[in-house]
């Protein structure tokens, strides 16, 4: 689990490595629990669900397949990715009801 934009750049990114445990509990907990919202990313054509454990402020991003999710990464969620997910599961709360 590394951070950074240039690959050869990267670092470890020990609280991500800390937390990788957390992804699989999130998927299986994902909107069955109050804690962990699912919505959809509302980003380019990619058909991606976040499963937002805003509580700890960990996010787990997934692609959508024909029969099948599969993972395209967990991270820690800092203030600017907040708002766009608070934006995007209100926008999502509001058309399921």
């Amino acid at each position: 689990m590394q951070d950074g934009p240039v690959e050869d750049e990267r670092h470890v990114d020990l609280e991500r490595c800390r937390r990788i445990r957390w992804i699989a509990w999130i998927i299986k907990n994902g909107d069955a629990s109050d804690h962990v919202p699912v919505f959809p990313q509302e980003r380019g054509r990619e058909d991606s669900w976040v499963l937002w454990l805003y509580g700890e402020e960990y996010a787990v991003i997934l692609w959508r397949r024909r029969d099948y999710y599969l993972l395209k990464t967990a991270f820690m969620v800092k203030p600017h990715k907040k708002q766009e997910f608070e934006r995007d599961w209100q926008k999502h709360r509001g058309q399921k009801g």
